[in-house]
């Protein structure tokens, strides 16, 4: 099922969408659970093609900086094809999948949107590799490539609060 960013990360005045959204997210998980195939693409927008392409301007830089990006026609059939794989409830992937969010450094950009620190988002959050490791090193790193590092527990546990400390 196609469904929306606006499910996942929220948008002011459409919560009658995201609630439908939510259903089909409840829907998939109902047919999982009976044994049948079942996933949910969580989308943005995608370049060239729907309601968004046809817009103005001003819609493309208000999902802009609520952290929405578009994908292009190519990686939306990829992600359709991932989509498709994690359908079945013995596939060992999360059923709902989602695509279109940017990443963001609090440090370097302005306007951050407004869910940014909210924890389930922190693969999107790009912070110091030292925050999370003491080290000096000042490169930039997102919270994903560092828990991919980390190789016990106490080291996603230190690398997961200092992302949702350092904000």
């Amino acid at each position: 099922m196609f469904s929306s960013l606006a499910y996942v990360a929220g948008n002011i005045g459409q919560t009658p969408y995201a609630a439908a959204n939510a259903f089909m997210v409840s829907l998939a998980e109902g047919r999982r659970k009976r044994g049948l195939a079942g996933s949910v693409m969580n989308l943005a927008g995608v370049f060239g093609v729907g309601y968004i392409s046809r817009t103005d301007k001003a819609i493309h830089d208000r999902l802009g900086s609520m952290g929405y990006g578009h994908i292009s026609e190519w990686d939306c059939h990829q992600f359709m094809a991932e989509a498709v794989l994690a359908s079945h409830p013995d596939s060992g992937m999360n059923f709902e999948i989602s695509n279109g969010m940017r990443h963001f450094n609090p440090e370097r950009d302005t306007d951050l949107p407004f869910w940014i620190d909210i924890p389930r988002f922190a693969k999107y959050k790009v912070i110091k590799a030292d925050a999370a490791s003491g080290k000096s090193d000042k490169r930039t790193v997102s919270v994903k490539a560092q828990l991919k590092e980390q190789t016990t527990e106490e080291g996603v546990h230190e690398v997961l609060l200092s992302m949702y400390f350092s904000g």
